[in-house]
């Protein structure tokens, strides 16, 4: 199922009892985006994917959290993870992020209680919800709750990047 929305595959050969099994995976080759910068030096002229962004990631899921941590990396932004919503409101707190990607299902303080916590502190940061709940009614409770943003895990990261984008540019 992972490997299908990645457009991979998995496969499974064997010659017979006792005699192994061979697991191969594939998965396709992204290639590298072309940035067209002529000069590095000019902010106007970075694409936005080719900027460095500081963004809080609250994740309880560990394999989720440093997965999409890694991710962010690899796309050079600068990320700061917590595992838990009080975690989160102090990394946001302290680090005055661009985006804070908040998973909303937590146990101790949910997503919605960090953004409630967050906009009764007079901080502002653009909040993407990470969340399995896709419904227009979920959607419309993230965006009444001040969620900037609401993303279906697993999380599409041109989507993701498409969002910020669209954001950083409001």
């Amino acid at each position: 199922m992972l490997m299908e929305q990645h457009g991979g595959d998995i496969t499974a050969d064997s010659e017979g009892i006792g005699k192994g099994s061979t697991f191969s995976i594939s998965l396709p080759l992204v290639p590298m985006p072309e940035t067209g910068v002529n000069n590095a030096d000019s902010a106007d002229t970075i694409p936005f994917s080719a900027k460095t962004l500081n963004i809080v990631l609250v994740e309880d899921d560990d394999d989720a959290r440093l997965t999409m941590q890694e991710l962010l990396r690899l796309d050079g932004h600068k990320v700061i993870t917590a595992a838990d919503g009080l975690e989160g409101l102090a990394a946001i707190a302290d680090n005055s992020p661009d985006f804070a990607l908040v998973d909303l299902s937590m146990p101790g303080l949910s997503g919605f209680e960090l953004a409630e916590q967050l906009f009764k502190q007079h901080r502002e940061c653009k909040l993407i919800a990470l969340t399995g709940h896709g419904q227009h009614q979920d959607r419309e409770k993230t965006s009444q709750a001040g969620f900037s943003g609401h993303l279906v895990k697993p999380i599409d990261t041109a989507e993701l990047q498409s969002l910020m984008h669209q954001l950083n540019n409001e």
